[in-house]
Parts: C-alpha cells; sequence; structure tokens
C-alpha cells in the first residue's frame, strides 16, 4: 500500500500534504461563508476573513514546488 502511494505521489496522481491542507482550509472557510447577507449571524466569517483566508491558501500554494 505505501509502495503505490509513493508511486502515485511521484508521478502526480496524489497531491501533496501540504497542497492538501491548503485546500482544506480554503474551501472549509468557503462552506463556512454565508453567502446571503440577510442570514449572517454574529461569528460567521465575514467578506475580509474569507478573503484574507483564500489570498493566504493561494500565496501558500504559489510557493509550493508542484
Amino acid at each position: 500500500m505505501a509502495c503505490s502511494r509513493r508511486r502515485a505521489l511521484k508521478e502526480k496522481e496524489r497531491i501533496g500534504e501540504q497542497l492538501s491542507r491548503c485546500l482544506d482550509q480554503a474551501f472549509y472557510v468557503l462552506d463556512e461563508y454565508p453567502i446571503d447577507p440577510t442570514l449572517r449571524e454574529d461569528g460567521d466569517i465575514a467578506d475580509a476573513e474569507l478573503l484574507e483566508t483564500v489570498n493566504e491558501m493561494l500565496d501558500r500554494i504559489d510557493q509550493m514546488k508542484i
């Protein structure tokens, strides 16, 4: 099993752990973001927080050697 995973990573058939974490974080904030402003409650992710997190993840991905 471990050999097939290494082969898949080497052949770019799977994403690396760092990329996976960045994508998970970006999708998490997108999932938690209330699109309809009328449905927003205290403590919900704000526009600025969403943009900041997604931009941070994009910067991290840009720095990766993939």
